[in-house]
């Protein structure tokens, strides 16, 4: 039985199509985990490969901590913090005639335990204004006088509470009358814990400063004066010094009040230079 010409053309063409689809298949394995989305124009074998630390070493720096929502105010575990603030005197005051001042604080958690912790607050005269997001302690140490006093006040080691306290009514009138001020500086001599206040990053609950004043035409008023610039001053006290290299450890330490660093070497030299890396993960032991 003979084949018409069509069906002859017909079945070739369906060969033919078959054909190129072999043609167009390989033998590649699926990558295990997704890795088949990988280029494969260059094909070699995928291996995973554990490198150990060769070595390790840690050294700590000062953190800033002026950015942040809250403010730290006491000591713990090594670490003590004072505060540094300024207000915003100028824009809303038109005369030095200010008949009371009130800071207004807003506690929110505390670490620790122990007595009160009694706070002095002095005057901040520094040359220059310092910077919310860079200033540390050891700008603002040697620029306040101890014998000029202008508050005291007291923070319980509660989660929740108002610190109010008067603010010397000299201090505020020399800073209405300046347009400026560096601010104040809150230091304490001994604590058991640490308190934490909410900042003027925060969403609400800042600090405030309540005056009364006489404007110039003579009528009272008051009002509320905001916080400039407000940062915790951290004081990690630690043996060793500062950036000081400590290449013989057994752990690795990092913190955000501590200002740990930690510096982790590979020896890579297993790995050929033309080898494509598709995947690195870092895994570190609590």
């Amino acid at each position: 039985m003979r084949l018409s010409k069509y069906k002859v053309l017909k079945y070739f063409g369906l060969f033919a199509f078959i054909a190129v689809l072999l043609a167009g298949c390989t033998n590649d394995k699926p990558l295990p985990s997704g890795y088949e989305l990988l280029p494969r124009e260059n094909k070699g074998d995928v291996l995973v490969k554990t490198v150990r630390a060769n070595k390790a070493s840690t050294y700590w720096k000062t953190p800033t901590a002026g950015s942040r929502n809250t403010l730290l105010l006491g000591s713990y575990d090594h670490v003590k913090s004072f505060i540094a603030m300024r207000f915003l005197t100028y824009s809303i005051l038109d005369t030095p005639s200010v008949n009371s001042a009130v800071v207004r604080l807003t506690q929110n958690y505390h670490v620790g335990d122990g007595d009160s912790i009694s706070v002095s607050v002095y005057p901040i005269n520094s040359d220059h204004s310092w910077v919310e997001a860079e200033v540390l302690w050891k700008e603002i140490k040697d620029q306040f006088i101890a014998d000029s006093l202008v508050a005291r006040f007291k923070v319980a080691p509660i989660d929740s509470g108002i610190i109010e306290f008067p603010l010397d009514l000299a201090l505020v009138n020399q800073w209405v009358s300046d347009q400026f001020n560096d601010g104040i500086v809150m230091i304490f001599d001994n604590a058991d814990f640490m308190a934490e206040l909410y900042s003027s990053n925060a969403s609400s609950n800042w600090a405030k400063l309540h005056v009364t004043y006489t404007k110039k035409d003579g009528t009272p008023d008051t009002t509320d004066l905001d916080v400039l610039s407000d940062a915790s001053l951290l004081q990690f006290e630690s043996p060793t010094p500062e950036y000081q290299l400590d290449e013989q450890v057994d752990k690795l330490l990092v913190g955000n009040l501590t200002g740990y660093r930690a510096i982790i070497d590979f020896d890579l030299s297993g790995i050929p230079q033309n080898a494509t890396i598709h995947n690195v993960l870092l895994n570190l032991h609590i």
